[in-house]
């Protein structure tokens, strides 16, 4: 072999061996399939109709599909600022909002590796 087709013979090979260690499902460009253990956060704020933030709304995401993954923490409640912060799995969600005085709320999410993180603005009514 001459050294002109040995050069190209071991970038090809050196091509394909990088193809190979970092994953050539994802060829496409499409999102990466998520990773195990693989967490988004979804941040948010609670509101009223006035537009003044509530404190202590109960936040609850439940898996809107059977893709979605277990969630590992029983509920988390908004801070003084009307402001909460889940981690969840990749997958869809129905995230459930409570407080007493108000009608539940429910926002869809999708949470999906390599986008960027859902915040949400969520307004609840009083009863």
């Amino acid at each position: 072999m001459n050294r002109t087709r040995f050069s190209s013979f071991f970038l090809s090979l050196l091509s394909i061996g990088m193809l190979v260690s970092t994953g050539c499902s994802n060829l496409s460009g499409d999102a990466p399939n998520p990773q195990p253990g693989q967490r988004i956060t979804v941040t948010g704020t609670v509101v009223d109709t006035d537009g003044h933030p509530i404190a202590q709304v109960l936040v609850m995401p439940e898996p809107a599909d059977d893709k979605s993954g277990p969630i590992p923490e029983i509920a988390v409640y908004t801070d003084a600022e009307g402001r909460f912060s889940w981690t969840v799995p990749p997958g869809t969600y129905d995230f459930v909002f409570r407080k007493p005085g108000y009608a539940i709320h429910k926002e869809r999410v999708q949470a999906i590796p390599g986008k960027q993180a859902p915040h949400l603005q969520v307004q609840l009514k009083p009863n």
